[in-house]
């Protein structure tokens, strides 16, 4: 009898139809254990890099909107409407402009010039990551639309991945003093 017992022990392992069944099943799983981690990890960048741009969006409008409201006068606008002039109630005349040197998307900012007649006047950096916005027609990013009034438009884009989960500002300003 004790002879029975072995023999039935060694026979009672996995036959090789058995692994295969299980490793098979295994992979599966860990496949798409694999495909919902990198989702994720790829929705999580997609929501991060729009936060980023809905931020710089808001917080660049703000300070915009603060320098076009405070001047008393649009002295100058460019034709292509990267630029315009603004006098302030300091009698300075000031200058935001839309730059993007390298014209690869994502890469412009917005500067604010406290004084164009002076060479050494400070240059404030108002938004980074911009492009004009992506319409047919195309639109300026600087629009003249009354004597006191001022269309203002870009679009925001992380630098890093132009492209990705962009935000857009498109607001129309009233001079306070003028």
């Amino acid at each position: 009898m004790q002879t029975e017992d072995i023999d039935s022990r060694l026979d009672a392992g996995y036959s090789l139809a058995e692994v295969m069944v299980a490793s098979g099943i295994g992979a599966v799983v860990l496949i798409a254990l694999l495909a919902a981690f990198t989702w994720t990890t790829r929705a999580a960048h997609v929501a991060r890099q729009s936060v980023w741009a809905q931020s710089e969006v808001r917080m660049s409008a703000q300070k915009v909107v603060s320098y076009v409201r405070t001047a008393c006068e649009i002295t100058a606008i460019d034709q292509a409407g990267t630029w315009v002039e603004l006098e302030m109630p300091s009698s300075v005349t000031s200058r935001l402009a839309y730059v993007n040197p390298t014209e690869q998307q994502g890469m412009g900012q917005l500067l604010f010039v406290g004084d164009v007649s002076n060479t050494n006047a400070a240059t404030n950096i108002v938004a980074k990551g911009l492009t004009e916005v992506m319409t047919l027609p195309p639109r300026n990013v600087f629009h003249q639309t009354g004597p006191d009034t001022l269309r203002i438009a870009y679009r925001v884009t992380k630098p890093a991945s132009p492209g990705d989960a962009p935000s857009e500002i498109d607001v129309g300003v009233h001079l306070r003093n003028h």
